[in-house]
């Protein structure tokens, strides 16, 4: 749930940018922006320790 929430607020957002510059947000824009929200988690997931803090229960 949290990785679509933050796709779609982070959506919102860069699709107003594109507007702005009069550019249109594309599909490819959409698994750009997909795979960003992917890596961003890994990096908090390796930062936090929290698969590994979850697992233990």
């Amino acid at each position: 749930m949290g990785k679509e929430k933050a796709i779609k607020i982070l959506r919102k957002h860069f699709k107003a940018l594109y507007d702005y510059a009069g550019m249109e947000w594309t599909s490819d824009d959409d698994k750009e922006l997909e795979q960003l929200v992917d890596e961003l988690g890994e990096i908090i997931e390796e930062k936090s320790g929290f698969p590994e803090s979850k697992n233990i229960l």
